[in-house]
């Protein structure tokens, strides 16, 4: 969770306009006047804080905007003129708890003069955006630089600084330095030329001399932005968010069922011992608090997304693996059921495992082995309810039985109700590297309104170790 403030200076001019303007802050105060709050945004210590700040309360699921309290003309309607401009600002993000994971930024936005904060629109909406639009540039009507410090399912895979017209997807962005993690003070320049339609950001830092990061794109800002503007700036964090980069003996965050441990940083699912019987092992390891995934007053679901990172590692050289591991949603009492090693992953029990009647689970599976039940080649699967997945994708061999390292990722996106895996694994071949995709459609309020998650892995006859290396995890409720 992240914490972003805006500090030192924010500078505009406005030129070759019928009005020239130009606005000067070098600190802010509680009762400056020239600025207008929305949400969780205020003033303190000289600063702008566009999110909540307070080490004693929850901070998760903020957003807030400064603006400038007046209309900017930004375009003649009766000459057609468009004004050139120029703002700086600095700004710090800033973890708290010294937290390596961050989210999710804020942004320099023009927006309609009424434009106000759309609802849901924390975490990676930035405050800009509703869930229900954040990709139909048809139904909004706004222009913003973003400072994103996390990867949502529809950004790079780094943190970045984007331009975005209308929507929350990018159309240009440039890796963001990583430097910023560190609290250092950034400096960035937004500019236009409307003779050109240039756009152009340049951001540097004070602690890295002789670098800028820059981005420049082509916009005629006439086709997205009213005569007149609104400007300023825009910032969230989310509700709920975990990350571990590494998992420790004693740590509390973790619960563990079975044969599940801690070892050498990583969480070992089944037994890893080769001085005694690894076969028919089961082990879960689950986060120790529940979840939130829906509400019973407003019925909104969550969205979701939850990263990580993996080893699928043969025992003695075998070429034969067996049987896999998966990462489930089930209700917070949920146990590891009788006889469920093998090909039941420690999910179902043999009597009830193809009976969608009698479970209330949701899984992705990672699966080693082909049983009955099972497509004939290792692959990763959507369970509910059931071992037997309604959707899959085919995995090659080559990628699971290498111990290669694989990264994982699985969001579910409440308005459209979708559910979507991908797995990226190391290939010997060019480009070096394989995704596996699949995507299913489903309502997830069949589950319990708080839930437990974590993952499940077993052996049978056949074995192998399941190893997770790092795991994060982010919801909007």
């Amino acid at each position: 969770m992240s914490v972003v403030s805006m500090i030192f200076i924010f500078f505009l001019f406005l030129l070759n306009n019928v009005n020239s303007l130009s606005i000067k802050f070098r600190r802010f105060h509680p009762q400056l006047d020239g600025i207008s709050f929305q949400g969780d945004a205020y003033s303190s210590n000289g600063v702008l804080q566009l999110t909540k700040n307070q080490l004693d309360a929850p901070i998760g699921g903020s957003v807030g905007r400064a603006s400038y309290d007046e209309a900017v003309h930004f375009w003649d309607a009766k000459t057609g003129e468009v004004t050139d401009f120029i703002t700086e600002f600095s700004f710090v993000v800033k973890a708290l708890n010294n937290s390596s994971l961050f989210g999710d930024g804020f942004s320099f936005f023009f927006a309609p003069i009424d434009s106000k904060i759309p609802k849901n629109s924390s975490g990676g909406f930035l405050g800009l955006f509703s869930p229900e639009y954040a990709f139909e540039p048809s139904k909004n009507e706004i222009v913003a630089v973003e400072f994103d410090t996390y990867s949502n399912a529809w950004d790079p895979i780094f943190p970045h600084i984007g331009v975005n017209l209308n929507s929350i997807r990018s159309l240009g962005y440039v890796q963001l330095e990583s430097d910023f993690k560190k609290g250092s003070v950034g400096h960035a320049l937004i500019s236009y030329n409307s003779d050109s339609k240039f756009f152009t950001v340049s951001v540097t830092y004070d602690n890295i001399p002789n670098f800028t990061s820059e981005i420049s794109y082509i916009i005629d800002l006439r086709k997205f932005l009213p005569e007149w503007v609104r400007i300023g700036f825009s910032g969230a964090t989310e509700s709920l968010s975990f990350e571990f980069s590494t998992f420790q003996p004693n740590s509390n965050s973790i619960i563990f069922q079975g044969d599940a441990f801690t070892s050498n940083g990583v969480l070992q699912l089944t037994k890893n011992q080769l001085d005694s019987p690894i076969d028919h092992s089961v082990g879960r390891a689950s986060y120790k608090e529940r979840i939130h995934l829906w509400s019973s007053k407003t019925g909104k679901l969550a969205d979701f997304t939850t990263k990580f990172s993996f080893t699928v590692k043969s025992v003695n050289s075998s070429v034969l693996l067996g049987d896999g591991f998966a990462f489930f949603i089930a209700p917070f009492e949920s146990y590891i059921p009788h006889n469920s090693t093998g090909g039941l992953l420690g999910l179902f029990s043999p009597e009830t495992a193809l009976d969608i009647s009698k479970n209330n689970i949701v899984a992705v599976e990672f699966d080693t082995y082909s049983n009955a039940w099972d497509p004939v080649l290792p692959h990763v699967g959507v369970d509910v309810n059931s071992i037997n997945s309604i959707g899959y994708v085919e995995v090659a061999a080559r990628h699971i039985n290498k111990g290669f390292t694989a990264k994982a990722s699985i969001s579910y996106y409440s308005t459209i109700k979708l559910l979507e895996v991908l797995v990226t694994v190391p290939d010997q071949k060019p480009p070096y590297s394989v995704t596996y995709k699949l995507a299913y459609v489903i309502d997830l309020r069949f589950l319990p309104e708080w839930v437990r998650i974590g993952f499940s892995g077993a052996t049978g006859q056949l074995v192998e170790t399941n190893n997770i290396s790092s795991w994060s995890f982010r919801s909007s409720l």
